[in-house]
């Protein structure tokens, strides 16, 4: 079985569900027919895609899924994200968006740990510093002005990257 993606009505809501094969077992995420049942009984089918066009909405769908700052700030260093096939997943396309801008020069020092990625010890997480996650540096305030500095600095980059 290729990949699916299936959007059903439940009770006049929209919810997708994702499909594919694994070395012979079937994953899914989302809905499927049997989650959610109806007062009416069996969920309406809306649309269904397969292969490529399913892959590509289901990134999409998990895409959307970032929040708006994350998503703003993908786009910002990669504007024709959604123009490409065969994606990461989204959240690993935000970690490496976020890399580029901290090899840019756009990321401060975070200001709790001071640099370290370390701070107070507890037995969950150790002493991992919970405002940078262990980064060591902390993003600006997602606002246009700062984005636009990305998009510049980040094609700046790719142009002195196509010279060489």
């Amino acid at each position: 079985m290729e990949a699916e993606y299936i959007a059903y009505s439940y009770d006049g809501a929209t919810v997708s569900g994702y499909h594919y094969n694994v070395g012979g077992k079937q994953i899914s995420y989302g809905a499927t027919t049997t989650c959610y049942p109806t007062k009416e009984g069996k969920p309406e089918e809306l649309y269904r895609l397969s292969g490529t066009e399913a892959k590509k909405e289901h990134w999409n769908t998990e895409f959307l899924r970032l929040g708006d700052d994350r998503r703003r700030l993908v786009l910002s260093v990669f504007p024709d994200i959604k123009k490409l096939d065969n994606l990461k997943p989204p959240k690993t396309i935000y970690e490496i968006a976020v890399s580029k801008i901290h090899k840019a020069g756009l990321t401060r020092v975070c200001s709790r740990c001071d640099g370290t990625g370390h701070y107070s010890y507890n037995q969950i997480d150790g002493t991992r510093c919970f405002k940078c996650g262990g980064r060591k540096f902390t993003l600006p305030k997602i606002a246009d002005k700062y984005l636009a500095l990305v998009k510049k600095t980040i094609a700046a980059g790719r142009e002195s990257e196509d010279a060489l």
